[in-house]
């Protein structure tokens, strides 16, 4: 291994150690509670140093967003393989709901946390966000192409169905669920395992727009 080469994996790797150690901090705080001088007493180097890799803590934090992103993506793209359109969406759907689900605390950072967004318009952000999408929508038009699905528009119907999955585990992680959990409400939701209850209304939803076929 040359120099050159040797001093851009190091770099690389004290990359990976600042988002660890922000993502971690971001965990445990809210975004206005957490500074750069707090980052780089975790990773036990200067405040300048850190500063060196990234220009505030709003780019710092969209970096931290975009690692999420990826480890969302990399866990969805392992859903059980199918040559059936409907039920690659199927197992999207549920993929999506799975990580959300078991990853709360990185979920909240990928969308509910409040911060700025001006480091947004700089560079390719969120670039494993939008392949997630990008993976959405194609599955979506394949079904409507197969005629699985009907449709107008495929792309109003990706985000549709993105923001029902979203809400879902947004609810879930959030706790609004427990609504559920108990005498609350007189309907037969009630004590009904939430998880579940999440599946199925995404299975539901799947059902619907079967039945609405060509």
């Amino acid at each position: 291994m040359g120099i050159q080469e040797r001093k851009e994996r190091e770099k690389e790797d004290f990359r990976r150690k600042i988002i660890t150690a922000a993502t971690e901090l971001f965990r445990e705080e809210t975004y206005a509670n957490v500074s750069m001088r707090k980052i780089a007493k975790r990773v036990e180097y200067s405040v300048g140093t850190l500063y060196l890799y990234y220009k505030d803590k709003d780019e710092l934090f969209l970096a931290v967003q975009s690692a999420a992103f990826e480890r969302a993506f990399s866990f969805i793209q392992k859903m059980q393989t199918t040559a059936d359109p409907v039920e690659k969406l199927r197992n999207l759907g549920e993929r999506y709901l799975r990580f959300g689900i078991e990853n709360p605390d990185l979920y909240r950072l990928m969308f509910m946390m409040e911060h700025p967004m001006d480091a947004m318009k700089e560079g390719d952000a969120w670039h494993s966000g939008i392949a997630l999408h990008n993976l959405l929508t194609s599955i979506v038009k394949e079904c409507v192409d197969a005629g699985r699905i009907v449709a107008d528009d495929p792309d109003r119907l990706s985000f549709a169905l993105w923001s029902l999955v979203h809400g879902m585990v947004s609810l879930r992680i959030s706790q609004r669920l427990e609504i559920y959990n108990g005498e609350h409400l007189n309907c037969p939701l009630c004590n009904i395992d939430t998880d579940q209850l999440v599946i199925d209304t995404h299975e539901m939803m799947i059902q619907i727009l079967e039945r609405h076929q060509a």
